[in-house]
């Protein structure tokens, strides 16, 4: 079942998501901030009793840190994988 039969079967309108304000401030956080901004919506989520149509938003935004902090994640990895190693000749090959 994908999410647009979720809100047929529960008769439920599609959220728009556009008024989410993740894209203004997310280019000048750190990794570590966004984390800790995903970490709270998590929290927020499992221990608050929140209504729907906020809950389907903060899980939006909550979905797209979590995307920002894996591609930071990625993107660091490939430059730790690049770091030359002395005495190593073929740098490519691992």
């Amino acid at each position: 079942m994908n999410s647009n039969d979720l809100f047929d079967e529960l008769d439920l309108e599609q959220p728009d998501f556009s008024d989410i304000p993740v894209q203004e401030t997310a280019a000048a956080e750190t990794y570590e901030q966004k984390e800790e901004r995903l970490y709270a919506i998590v929290q927020r989520l499992q221990e608050e009793q929140i209504p729907l149509e906020e809950a389907v938003k903060l899980y939006a935004e909550g979905m797209a840190f979590a995307a920002e902090c894996s591609a930071i994640l990625e993107q660091t990895q490939l430059q730790v994988q690049n770091i030359p190693v002395p005495g190593r000749q073929d740098q490519n090959n691992g």
